[in-house]
């Protein structure tokens, strides 16, 4: 079985492609609703505007809101749960601390050809992988300090179970799963070393609490 550190370097030479610009520091990142009546909601809306069309709400007491980006103002944050992104104020959404780390969240991630989905939360040191035909696996999971990076992605880890691991490595960047009109705020990079021998795998992410 390939060493974790060789996986990481593998994955480093694979990492390619288009990547959107946005504010890595900070975006996507994890808010909470604030300022928002008890008995009211916040709107999310299908433009970056108060006269847009309302296509879903947060409730008041929300923690867990994944903004992937602003809107060029930077009084929108762009939303992503469910299957579509839409648009939220930000008068009304208030950076959660370490919002940004994927290290302190649970967070989904998804690809598709072939499909398969990733929950890990590296707080708790474990991830289950589900995939079509496949049965799930859960993993113990490592966080890792990938070097000799320009750009070091938001997070790397590994993780292992019997007879099978996995090094993964997320990037702020906006990701869209292909298939759908979603939008995400993070990118993710496997490489899955099993029985089949190894395979690269790229998805999306999500940190939107709703989602985990």
């Amino acid at each position: 079985m390939t060493s974790p550190s060789a996986l990481l370097m593998i994955v480093a030479l694979l990492w390619a492609g288009p990547v959107v610009a946005q504010d890595a520091a900070r975006y996507p990142g994890l808010h909470a609703v604030t300022g928002v009546a008890a008995n009211d909601i916040l709107n999310i809306r299908n433009a970056p505007n108060a006269r847009a069309d309302i296509i879903g709400w947060f409730p008041p007491d929300d923690t867990g809101v994944e903004v992937i980006a602003l809107s060029a103002n930077g009084r929108w944050g762009k939303v992503s749960r469910g299957p579509r992104p839409g648009w939220a104020s930000m008068a009304y959404l208030t950076p959660v601390p370490g919002g940004q780390d994927p290290r302190r969240w649970p967070v989904f991630c998804t690809g598709t050809e072939p499909f398969w989905s990733l929950h890990f939360d590296a707080t708790a040191g474990t991830a289950r992988w589900s995939a079509p035909d496949e049965s799930s696996l859960t993993y113990a999971m490592r966080l890792a300090a990938p070097q000799g990076f320009d750009d070091p992605p938001r997070m790397a880890a590994t993780l292992r179970t019997e007879g099978d691991a996995i090094t993964l490595m997320t990037r702020a960047e906006q990701c869209s799963d292909g298939m759908s009109d979603r939008g995400f705020g993070l990118s993710v990079d496997l490489l899955r070393n099993g029985t089949g021998g190894t395979r690269h795998l790229r998805g999306c992410c999500s940190m939107d609490q709703g989602d985990n």
